[in-house]
């Protein structure tokens, strides 16, 4: 079996939204009332700033990737100028979860947000981040089982050997407080058959 298989992949992509049509059509009513006559040069450039971030914001998505395996999460999380990758194993995720932001709203998806001891990395415009999130949390528990099943009992004969050296060290110490003369021979001859009788 091939541990490096694709579990899910995450679809990551831009779709105009709702929230980006009433932003439009308020934008277009505000400055219809406040500027008149320039409004229609304001509508042009709001819908020139809208193409632009839209078109960075694709190219983000459409390079930007997260992959669940049964051995981790792996991906690449572009930037307008930079882009951070992500490899991690099972036991270094700590959590999962969905967000909602202003550009998911803009552009459509949810975020998802994973956290490791190393920081949190969040990718945006997902569109099927419950899905991806559930089969992670589901891979994760799976991940812990496994690791629950293999740790090994605890083994007896490492306490009898340390009663055994216990023993030997009160069988010392008494052979010394005989040879100082704490204690009689008698005494100690009494002292050693209890201890090999406990043995």
């Amino acid at each position: 079996m091939n541990d490096n298989k694709a579990i899910i992949k995450a679809e990551i992509y831009i779709e105009n939204g709702l929230f980006t049509i009433l932003f439009i059509i308020i934008g277009l009513l505000s400055a219809l009332y406040f500027l008149g006559f320039l409004a229609p040069l304001l509508l042009v450039v709001l819908l020139v700033v809208y193409l632009v971030v839209k078109t960075i914001c694709n190219s983000i998505a459409r390079r930007s990737e997260i992959i669940l395996h049964s051995r981790g999460i792996s991906g690449i999380r572009k930037h307008i100028f930079s882009e951070t990758k992500l490899e991690l194993t099972m036991d270094k995720i700590d959590s999962i979860m969905i967000t909602t932001t202003l550009r998911d709203h803009l552009f459509g998806g949810k975020t998802i947000v994973i956290r490791s001891n190393s920081g949190k990395i969040k990718f945006p415009w997902v569109h099927n981040a419950e899905e991806f999130m559930q089969a992670t949390l589901a891979e994760i528990e799976k991940y812990k089982k496994n690791v629950a099943q293999q740790t090994p009992a605890p083994q007896a004969p490492v306490q009898a050997v340390e009663k055994d050296n216990s023993a030997m060290e009160k069988m010392r110490e008494l052979k010394t407080m005989r040879d100082e003369g704490f204690i009689t021979q008698e005494e100690f001859d009494a002292k050693r058959k209890e201890f090999l009788n406990k043995m």
